[in-house]
Order: C-alpha cells, then structure tokens, then sequence
C-alpha cells in the first residue's frame, strides 16, 4: 500500500518535471531542479523490487540501500538551498 502511493507520488513529480521542461525549457536545468530529478530516480531504485523475493521478505540488496541513503542527502541539500 505504501509502495503503491510512493510510486504515484514519483510518477506525478515525474510527470510535473517533463511538463517543466516543455514548457519553461531553459529554466529547468537549475540546479535545484536536477537535484529533484536525481533524488526521484533514486528513490525508484530504492523502493524497486528487483527479484522475486524481495517481495515476501521486503529485504534490499545493499546497492538499493546505498541509492536510498544519497537519495535523502540530495534531498536535503535540495531543502537547504531553497
């Protein structure tokens, strides 16, 4: 339930970033913008099950862990230069 509304969430910041590029093409390659965009991709890869088990045990290799943990701390640096 919770991966599911995680999941939506991305898709529609994903969805809201390519309408950004559309419409407003040279202002969205700010820096804070595509730290957004590095922190989303990462938090797919984070929340992703990647294998079949995974899905029973929710476990995650330890390169999700790491994509997860540099997800939030761009995150952070994205909260603290707004």
């Amino acid at each position: 339930m919770i991966k599911w509304f995680l999941f939506s969430t991305i898709i529609i910041h994903i969805i809201k970033n390519l309408l950004l590029i559309c419409i407003r093409f040279k202002m969205f390659f700010d820096l804070s913008n595509i730290l957004e965009l590095i922190a989303l991709i990462l938090s797919i890869i984070f929340s992703h099950d990647f294998y079949s088990w995974q899905m029973s045990i929710r476990f995650r290799c330890s390169f999700q862990w790491q994509c997860g943990a540099f997800g939030i701390l761009i995150g952070w640096i994205t909260l603290s230069k707004l």
